[in-house]
């Protein structure tokens, strides 16, 4: 098999993976925020705002899973607008997730060790909401000059003539002073905050989530909130695992192995690393619809009635037709049975 049709297939499945992410991150918002039960977890609702920070990353990834596979045009090194929208949602996107699934990991974590913080904070979806607000209004101040400086236009004079050429290009920064800023200081936050202090963190926080499971574990208590409790707590840390190791290869091949690897391999490596990172921010519904039988029962419950409100919308001109047409046949019945007396009573007279 050539490389050529191995980035062929490739695309494919990113295609397919964001035809499948976007929906399902809106069924993870939607089934949450519609059930009271649901959003009294903090976590629950920090995996709505992770499944809505996925949903811009892919914002950013439409350029590798929409554009270039299916028409075959380079969106994000063709068009200004294009370049900037695409580098700003990507890593807006995907660092936003990547704070509030650590947040979310030390919530859970302080909920099972301290109950100063159970009692104040567990139980409050105002206070969460507000917590994703801010976490979100911060990346936003924190990414935004992308949208202002990021690409740039090239002019090329030719010898012997006045006439001059502009080509654009998305990794151009004509701003000395960003320029310095964005290589300096950007790109290695960036890296900090989205690989480095959440793999931390996460593991962190994991090893002492999963200490103190083992430890109830051996007091052989079961009720359903403990069994609830239970089944969020191995939602996040199987989220967070699946986090670290989905994004690994990511920070790794970029920082180490970019520019040792073959062409070959440069080809095709990049389309692999994009489908675990794609994998990673489509995982939540899967991993909610897996562990969360309310979020299954509220998911059933809200498409059966999705499903019955469009079954009655397409049912309900049928029977008022037919309402209207029954209704007509037992007025001409009531209408000839009255008739029938009066014509008798003629006659005998």
């Amino acid at each position: 098999m050539s490389v050529a049709n191995i980035e062929t297939f490739l695309r494919v499945v990113l295609t397919l993976i964001f035809c499948y992410a976007t929906p399902s991150n809106f069924l993870v918002i939607q089934t949450i925020l519609s059930n009271k039960e649901l959003k009294t977890y903090n976590t629950l609702l920090y995996f709505a705002g992770i499944a809505f920070a996925d949903t811009l990353a892919f914002f950013g990834y439409i350029q590798n899973a929409i554009w270039h596979p299916l028409f075959g045009t380079d969106i994000e090194q063709k068009y200004l607008v294009t370049c900037r929208l695409i580098a700003f949602y990507s890593r807006y996107g995907v660092q936003t997730s990547a704070l509030l699934l650590t947040i979310a990991t030390i919530d859970r974590c302080l909920l099972l060790y301290s109950k100063r913080w159970k009692l104040n904070y567990s139980r409050r979806p105002s206070l969460t909401f507000s917590i994703i607000l801010i976490v979100f209004s911060i990346e936003l101040l924190f990414h935004f000059h992308v949208l202002i400086y990021k690409g740039g236009y090239n002019t090329t004079t030719y010898n012997g003539s006045k006439t001059e050429q502009r080509n654009f290009a998305c990794y151009l920064i004509k701003n000395l002073h960003y320029q310095s800023f964005y290589y300096s200081f950007y790109s290695k936050a960036h890296l900090i905050l989205y690989s480095v202090l959440p793999y931390v963190i996460t593991s962190i926080c994991n090893i002492f989530v999963l200490l103190k499971v083992f430890h109830k574990r051996k007091q052989h208590i079961k009720t359903r909130t403990r069994s609830t409790q239970k089944n969020v707590t191995v939602l996040i840390v199987l989220s967070s695992t699946c986090y670290v190791l989905l994004t690994l290869p990511d920070a790794v091949y970029w920082e180490f192995f970019g520019k040792s690897v073959s062409n070959h391999l440069k080809r095709v490596i990049p389309y692999c690393i994009n489908i675990s990172l794609y994998i990673n921010h489509s995982s939540t519904f899967l991993l909610l619809m897996i562990i969360s039988t309310k979020f299954r029962q509220q998911l059933c419950v809200n498409m059966s009635g999705f499903y019955r409100k469009c079954f009655n919308n397409r049912i309900m001109p049928q029977v008022q037709i037919s309402s209207k047409v029954n209704a007509s046949i037992i007025i001409s019945k009531v209408a000839a049975s009255s008739k029938v007396p009066m014509s008798r009573t003629i006659n005998a007279s």
